[in-house]
């Protein structure tokens, strides 16, 4: 009865989480695509460099905290002890505050240094600045909004998403059309800043309405302040590490690379693959079912969201990869087509990133963030050293094969780190996975990505909107045929899929 009750949320809260991801990024890609094709590479580059050097200063801590939050007020909603929960989020959220203002006040004092002596780009200094203010309330909204997934209410999450969107593309939109050209980039990060004032407003009345109880003051025990701390400390180093591993490579190159253009083209496909990866994950859904659920069956549930995860994710990742040069060009213009073969490379982080991130769920679902925290460290180390020699190594021959050197460095740590969680799940959550759930969409998708590289390099000299769109239906369609003749989807697969979208 409880799996069935936890099998029912899960899919209610997918379904709404799902709604919430497309809104999100539908929004990110209007919006990515509006700075793209409007700052071209050179501004667009400038931008992304000042959003990741400021993101590094506030996303880790925010993972950390956020991902305590959920964790703790979730365990104590599920033994139905509200005072308990009150007083998990009242001191976590406490920490929250007082981590967000360092943060903030560190990047404003800091934004000068590192602009004219780090990157040597006098021009970030402003746009760190009105950065320094942003992920301030882009911190405090963020902790709030995880009340959504703590009380499983997703719904309200994809309604802040659709104002936060709507709002986030007016305002650019009001910018690019009365701001002169020069102050393009300032104007959209003060509007960004605007924009997650309102929704800070908006979130922080909408979840009164059903998580009114945990705004009383509460306390908690020394021992449970204890035991969150060290959660927590875990979880910080970790998404500390985990970040500068996402965001090494951009780093890297704004330091290595002289002209600001390449970064910009490089963030082009960064945005397109990180839009796909998170469109496809639901990691914060499934943190809260995976804590309640029990040892039992906990193997089996993650064995099933892996399975669909995978069907997914893979063939998207190949057809992705053999159609990087028309994405590229339909989505950014043709500025954007030279670094197609970045994109082909990164498309493949979709797998890692996406199902990784379940894994790592099932880690804080048990309280055991220090195995992926290692996992992380020593990943992030094999990422930098290899970011730097291949960086440094390929820049000699040209920037784009600079970018190539990148990505790959990312690719090898990325899967390193992988096969090492799984490796250790094995090990200390003595769970396994069903290798045959990997194997048969990748055999799948490699016959669908030879037949498309086939055709787009020896029949298709020019891919046109109506040839892109009929390669992505044909690859559709032979990945599908692969999969049912080796057992890949069965007709059950198919009923669950057909149920999952009539339940609501």
């Amino acid at each position: 009865m409880e799996e069935k009750g936890l099998k029912k949320t899960s899919i209610k809260n997918s379904l709404w989480e799902l709604i919430s991801k497309i809104v999100e990024k539908i929004g990110g890609f209007i919006f990515t695509i509006l700075l793209a094709r409007f700052l071209l590479p050179e501004g667009f580059g400038a931008y992304s460099l000042a959003m990741t050097v400021s993101l590094i200063f506030i996303s880790f801590m925010d993972y950390a905290i956020d991902g305590t939050l959920i964790r703790y007020v979730s365990d104590a909603l599920g033994k139905n002890d509200n005072k308990l929960a009150r007083g998990y989020f009242n001191f976590i959220f406490r920490k929250k505050i007082i981590f967000s203002l360092i943060a903030s006040f560190l990047l404003l004092v800091l934004a000068y240094p590192l602009s004219m002596y780090i990157f040597k780009k006098p021009f970030l200094f402003p746009l760190l600045f009105i950065l320094g203010f942003y992920i301030l309330i882009l911190a405090i909204e963020n902790s709030y909004s995880s009340l959504f997934y703590i009380f499983k209410y997703t719904k309200g999450k994809a309604i802040k998403e659709l104002v936060k969107q709507f709002f986030k593309i007016l305002i650019t939109i009001i910018v690019f059309l009365s701001v002169a050209k020069v102050y393009y980039i300032e104007g959209v990060l003060l509007g960004l800043t605007l924009t997650n004032i309102l929704i800070l407003i908006f979130v922080f009345f909408y979840v009164k309405k059903f998580a009114f109880f945990l705004f009383n003051k509460e306390e908690i025990e020394k021992s449970d302040k204890k035991k969150i701390m060290k959660f927590f400390y875990y979880l910080l180093i970790g998404g500390a590490t985990g970040l500068i591993f996402s965001y090494v490579d951009i780093l890297m190159l704004g330091v290595f690379l002289p002209e600001i253009k390449y970064i910009g083209l490089y963030s082009a496909a960064v945005a397109f693959t990180w839009g796909i990866a998170g469109l496809l994950s639901f990691n914060s859904v499934f943190l809260p079912i995976f804590t309640q659920i029990k040892e039992n069956n906990l193997e089996h549930s993650l064995n099933s969201v892996l399975k669909y995860s995978c069907i997914l994710t893979i063939p998207i990742a190949f057809g992705v990869a053999v159609l990087s040069k028309f994405i590229l060009f339909l989505i950014y213009g043709e500025q954007y087509i030279g670094v197609s073969i970045v994109l082909s490379l990164m498309a493949f982080l979709i797998i890692e990133t996406v199902n990784g991130s379940f894994i790592i769920t099932i880690f804080a679902a048990k309280e055991q963030p220090k195995f992926t925290t290692k996992i992380t460290i020593y990943s992030l180390f094999i990422n930098i050293v290899l970011s730097f020699i291949l960086i440094k190594s390929l820049l000699v021959f040209s920037p784009l094969w600079a970018l190539v050197g990148a990505v790959t460095a990312t690719l090898i740590s990325r899967y390193f780190a992988l096969i090492m969680l799984i490796l250790m799940m094995k090990k200390k959550l003595n769970l396994k996975l069903i290798l045959g759930d990997w194997i048969r969409p990748l055999v799948a998708s490699i016959v669908m990505f030879s037949v498309l590289f086939l055709l787009n390099n020896y029949l298709i000299k020019e891919i046109t909107l109506l040839m892109g769109i009929s390669e992505i239906i044909m690859g559709i369609l032979i990945y599908i045929l692969v999969m049912l003749l080796i057992g890949g989807i069965s007709k059950k697969d198919f009923q669950i899929f057909r149920g999952t979208l009539t339940r609501q």
